[in-house]
């Protein structure tokens, strides 16, 4: 018996064990767990009761679905234990714990760095077995982070052999240890933001140089050149322009690593976005003769809140590729609701009124039937300035950044992406992002549509089922045609069966019978008469226009079709036959303005969107990325007007806005309006941008008509150009003679009177059938001399479809526009006519 005064009688030693901070196991000889340290259990999700008298291999068994993490190297070194009664000290292993199921249930990934090591009986028999793990899942992370620092690298996998040659020393002296991992962890993260510090800082200075390039060529081409001058200055400004992507490109990969990449949280309409994103590559894709076409499937919401320019951004991107890529076949895009995915608005803001704000997970799937990629380049796809193609001589260019943005901005978008591929079988990527659902105002389809039946006709299987699925989502029953001969039998046997078509949509381009062709076949068919075309054609022209009006086509769309202005046209078709009541589609008329404007935007896709719509109003655009860049280029050029971004890095638009107002008043400057781009038009966030010295905002996603609205306060109207000048001295160097060009325009003023008489007296019948051959000969006449206001006047009044209460007051417009123009003819004819300067 131990006297009482021995402190050590008193002493549990298995409590003393299983409190430990180590992880550790006791094991008997045949390796049943037999006592275990509450750091060990908590590590390994377990509980006590749970593991204590089973086999270590039974108490954690492998993962199934992962043969890399195992219990192989473990076995042989407990085996070794038994045999050699001497520790073993066992290389880092990969486990996959489980999980409990109260937890999700699956594995979780860990790295242990183990050892083994013998308890000996007074006989020397082995009594138990300890199994001390040191878990090192951060060492390995931060490995695995500064793989993209060379000299970091190097530095973590000498520390890591380091760690694993000295596993004991480290086992007895884990503060160490973990001060170590913590220096090289915090050495990696400063080693990659230096870095991509750096890369910010040269893309800026490039960038700033470039902009300057941009502006001075831009200015360039505003003053008179000759042919060869202007070839030379436009290919400058194109290699400028592309220069800049790349920057762009670089300084948005440095902004993410760096954490400095922010999201702006606006409203917008989901659908208009995806379908601006795809009709910025639709020239492109026909111009190699793919199809491009877009779904997004009924269903998903379409007013949402999240970051529209980013989004876009990514779309963008994707596109890209995908139509860089593809040499035949198709490009498709397909928007929907995650399925099976769990929605929760616990955690997010209220919409005013009271109601909830609902994350939904929304998914992005661009599709495409290009080269394809091998399993091995997928691996590396998303890593920054990682190509397919790596070589010297490789067929397709680009800096490999685009794909690593993407995935790195859909990640802050709280979503991950993915892709399948294979060599010679297309590409396909997945995507998805969590939006906010907002209130959308009621749709405004109209009942009447409902039972109506239609017959899709294309040759891409796709584009039948997009078609299909855009007008069934208005209650017509939809049937579909993959050829013009099949089209012909289905028409026919409703016919037979008294079950008639009401709408027939047409693709243009299909191989033995295209659409008009098709057309014509129906037409020469008396009984058909109430069957209504509309044809889908990936090249918008007059000639194809006129031939379809010709072909008793009813009206024309360019491809890839918005679902918005196909359901506008069909209302707009059916709407005289069918008693539907139409709603007002007069298309907006926007202004012509006169003007240089600069955009300050930190997303290139924004940039190439506001630019576009500024060249639609009339008005040159150059961008620039932040508020630095705006002053520099302010200080060079002296722009109209400058549409500033109020969240931009390195300076915002906010703080530009004050240096220039400083600026103006130091020097006496002219003042420079200075209109906010905000994602917020409440009233606090109005007053913020006055006070900062802007004159006026619009609010983001930007819409043409708003912008146009708030520019035509600022810059000057641009009263329509009777006589197009680069139009006839085009037609002067095609002809070679001068004098021919003055006959052309003296024909015209002769036969103005008898064209506008023709176009007035069918008017005035509603002989509609007159009034659009009328203004079709026109609208001719007009076009050969640049009389483009009078031309488009007689493009409305050529609509076969065109609405009686629009016809009056468009042939008053005619005959105004008209008389004006014969005035520039007159002049334009007179001998001491000089060419009137170009606007800027």
């Amino acid at each position: 018996m131990v006297s009482s005064a021995d402190p050590a009688a008193n002493v549990d030693y298995r409590a003393l064990f299983e409190s430990s901070p180590h992880l550790l196991l006791a094991l008997s000889p045949s390796l049943t767990i037999v006592a275990a340290t509450d750091a060990y259990l908590s590590a390994t999700m377990t509980r006590r009761a749970d593991v204590i008298g089973r086999g270590i291999f039974e108490a954690f068994p492998d993962n199934p679905d992962d043969p890399a993490s195992g219990s192989k190297n473990l076995r042989a070194s407990l085996a070794a234990v038994q045999r050699t009664r001497a520790a073993d000290v066992m290389e880092v292993i990969k486990y996959d714990i489980r999980r409990p199921e109260e937890r999700g249930g699956g594995f979780e990934e860990r790295f242990w760095s183990p050892v083994n090591a013998p308890v000996l009986a007074a006989d020397g028999s082995l009594a138990y077995i300890v199994h001390r793990v040191e878990d090192v899942s951060e060492a390995v992370r931060l490995r695995r982070i500064g793989s993209e620092h060379d000299q970091v690298v190097d530095d973590m996998r000498n520390r890591a052999v380091q760690v694993e040659l000295d596993t004991v020393e480290r086992v007895r002296q884990p503060q160490r240890a973990n001060q170590e991992l913590r220096d090289a962890r915090d050495e990696a993260e400063t080693a990659n933001r230096e870095k991509s510090e750096f890369l910010a800082i040269m893309s800026h200075e490039i960038r700033t140089p470039m902009n300057g390039i941009i502006g001075m060529t831009g200015l360039l081409l505003d003053t008179p050149l000759n042919f060869q001058q202007r070839q030379y200055t436009e290919t400058v400004r194109g290699c400028a322009d592309s220069l800049l992507i790349i920057i762009n490109d670089i300084l948005d990969i440095s902004k993410i690593e760096a954490g400095r990449m922010e999201l702006e949280t606006v409203q917008f309409d989901l659908r208009q976005i995806v379908e601006d994103a795809v009709g910025l590559l639709a020239d492109k894709a026909f111009g190699k003769g793919i199809e491009l076409s877009c779904l997004v499937e009924a269903g998903t919401p379409r007013m949402v809140t999240g970051d529209p320019g980013r989004l876009r951004q990514v779309l963008v991107n994707l596109l890209s590729n995908a139509v860089k890529f593809t040499a035949t076949g198709e490009v498709s895009v397909r928007v929907g609701m995650q399925e099976g995915a769990v929605t929760s608005a616990a955690t997010l803001p209220t919409v005013p009124g009271g109601a909830p704000a609902v994350a939904l997970p929304i998914f992005f799937e661009i599709r495409d039937t290009g080269i394809g990629m091998a399993k091995q380049t997928l691996s590396r796809l998303f890593q920054p300035f990682t190509q397919g193609d790596a070589s010297t001589s490789r067929r397709y260019g680009g800096t490999g950044l685009g794909l690593a943005i993407s995935r790195r901005l859909v990640e802050q978008m709280g979503g991950n992406i993915t892709v399948t591929s294979a060599p010679g079988a297309g590409s396909t990527f997945r995507f998805n992002v969590h939006l906010e659902e907002r209130p959308a105002p009621p749709e405004l389809f109209l009942p009447q549509l409902q039972g109506l039946t239609a017959l899709c006709v294309d040759d891409n299987a796709t584009n039948r089922e997009i078609l299909r699925l855009q007008v069934a989502s208005w209650g017509i029953i939809a049937d579909v045609a993959q050829s013009g001969p099949q089209a012909l039998t289905l028409i026919r046997a409703a016919h037979a069966a008294g079950k008639l078509y009401r709408i027939a949509i047409l693709d243009m381009h299909m191989p033995d019978m295209d659409g008009i062709a098709l057309a014509r076949e129906i037409r020469a068919d008396p009984t058909l008469n109430d069957l209504t075309l509309i044809m889908l054609t990936s090249v918008s022209s007059y000639a194809i226009a006129d031939e379809a009006v010709r072909s008793g086509i009813a009206a024309s769309l360019t491809k890839p079709v918005r679902q918005s202005r196909l359901y506008d046209v069909l209302v707009q078709v059916l709407g005289p036959a069918s008693g539907l009541k139409i709603p007002s589609l007069a298309p907006k008329v926007l202004p012509a303005l006169r003007g240089r404007v600069l955009v300050a935007d930190d997303n290139a896709v924004n940039q190439r969107v506001t630019i576009g719509q500024l060249a639609r109003l009339g008005c040159r655009g150059d961008a620039v990325s932040d508020g630095v860049e705006a002053l520099a280029a302010l200080s060079r050029i002296a722009y109209d007007a400058v549409l500033m971004d109020c969240q931009m890095p390195e300076m915002d638009g906010y703080a530009a806005t004050r240096e220039v107002r400083q600026r103006e008043k130091l020097r006496g400057l002219k003042r420079t309006v200075v209109v906010a781009m905000t994602a917020d038009a409440m009233c606090g966030n109005r007053d913020l941008c006055l006070a900062a010295g802007m004159d006026d905002y619009v609010t983001k996603p930007v819409r043409i008509d708003a912008l146009a609205e708030v520019l035509l306060r600022w810059l000057p109207l641009v009263e329509p150009t009777m006589l197009d000048e680069a139009v006839l001295e085009r037609l002067t160097a095609e002809t070679g003679d001068s004098a021919l060009v003055l006959a052309v325009l003296a024909d015209y003023e002769q036969d103005a009177a008898k064209y506008l008489h023709d176009v007035a007296s069918a008017a005035e019948a509603l002989d509609m059938q007159r009034l659009n051959l009328a203004a079709h000969r026109l609208k001719g006449s007009s076009l050969i001399i640049g009389a483009n206001l009078v031309a488009d006047l007689c493009l409305r009044l050529e609509n076969p479809h065109v609405q009686v209460e629009v016809i009056a007051p468009t042939v008053a417009a005619l005959r105004q526009g008209l008389q004006a123009t014969v005035a520039s003819v007159n002049k334009r004819r007179s001998p001491d006519y000089s060419r009137p300067p170009t606007a800027a």
